[in-house]
């Protein structure tokens, strides 16, 4: 079985952020990777990303459902535009999906930032927390403005400088 790290083993190492990233499996299948529930109160900025997007609603006291259908591929994205890390996109983006469960109520003091047709809450945050997430894939070409959220989490929410060289 594969070593799950620890809150502590990982403020040792004094991330400036964290990414968790889409994956495979399902929240609900019983082994899908987890988080120490501690990580969550590290004071870390962290951004879930499909997978870690429904991983931090569902550890955190939201709800995944099971999708009655999932999205593969484009989707429009609406932007609430009352989110840090949505900001500076535009109100309706083309985002790229890939998942069948979806959040379907986040978490106490989490904000829904934003919704597609077959996801309610395709992005949420908690700002005083600095966790956020969303529901599409930013990493990818597919998402025209995925560039900048992540450049937002970051630069602008976590705070690392653009300082580094290939």
């Amino acid at each position: 079985m594969p070593h799950r790290i620890t809150a502590a083993e990982l403020a040792a190492k004094q991330p400036s952020a964290i990414i968790l990233s889409g994956g495979p499996k399902s929240v609900h299948v019983e082994g899908a990777p987890a988080l120490d529930p501690a990580i969550y109160d590290l004071g870390v900025p962290i951004l879930g990303i499909c997978y870690g997007h429904q991983l931090i609603a569902q550890q955190l006291g939201g709800t995944v459902g099971r999708g009655s259908r999932g999205e593969y591929g484009r989707a429009k994205a609406t932007c609430a535009g009352n989110g840090a890390l949505l900001a500076g996109t535009p109100a309706e983006q083309d985002v790229w999906m890939s998942h069948f469960d979806a959040v379907t109520q986040v978490p106490a003091g989490f904000l829904a930032t934003a919704s597609t047709p077959d996801a309610l809450v395709a992005a949420m945050e908690h700002l005083g927390r600095r966790i956020y997430g969303v529901q599409w894939h930013p990493e990818v070409v597919h998402s025209p403005h995925g560039m900048q959220v992540l450049r937002t989490f970051l630069h602008d929410l976590a705070g690392c400088e653009p300082n580094w060289t290939m």
